[in-house]
């Protein structure tokens, strides 16, 4: 969504191999804005960056060629009690209940070492989140979203740690996800349904 609200007039692939059922479809579903938006989204910070599979990775010397800042990781600790990270999300949240559509969001932070998190506060656009104790899996602290707090557009995510130890924390890995109901049935088994009917 992002890159369609770029102003982009189309998408290309790379290293796309799938030829089958279900990865086939998505060509059917990124091509298609109007299908798209009602599409469960999971939005990063960073999609790629300096992976093992980074430009040193191909080339000696490459890293010293990458310029782009790293949004992650970063470090919370005494010395250092704030983070902010931005999220670029495409999708307006506002539009989906006219048409019967309940999206819903949750924010997902993936920190090296989460066994205490005893004084670590997260806001997402001045928003104070509370952890209700579920995660994503066993890495991501997952904090559920009111949708009117995402916008379309950037979302800031500030971070504070108090503490009077030498604890830190590392963050990792952060993740907004949206997800679509219609009637109470997840928008993507609609879809699909109708994906179905198209090609049939």
């Amino acid at each position: 969504m992002n890159m369609w609200n770029a102003g982009v007039d189309g998408i290309y692939l790379f290293n796309f191999g799938y030829r089958t059922r279900p990865q086939f479809r998505v060509l059917f579903e990124i091509g298609d804005r109007e299908r798209l938006a009602y599409l469960d989204k999971l939005y990063v910070p960073d999609a790629r960056g300096k992976t093992w599979a980074g430009p040193g990775h191909w080339l000696k010397g490459g890293d010293d060629y990458y310029r782009r800042a790293q949004p992650l990781p970063q470090e919370l600790s005494k010395e250092s009690p704030k983070a902010t990270v931005n999220i670029l999300v495409g999708d307006d949240l506002s539009l989906p209940k006219a048409k019967g559509v309940e999206p819903a969001a949750a924010l997902g932070l993936q920190f090296a070492d989460i066994s205490s998190i005893t004084g670590f506060n997260v806001t997402l656009n001045g928003n104070p989140l509370k952890w209700q104790g579920g995660t994503f899996d066993a890495n991501y602290l997952r904090y559920e979203l009111i949708s009117s707090w995402v916008k379309q557009g950037v979302n800031v995510v500030e971070m504070t740690y108090e503490t009077d130890s030498d604890t830190k924390l590392v963050l990792t890995a952060l993740r907004l996800s949206i997800n679509y109901e219609y009637m109470g049935v997840p928008f993507e088994a609609v879809n699909g349904a109708r994906y179905q009917a198209d090609k049939e």
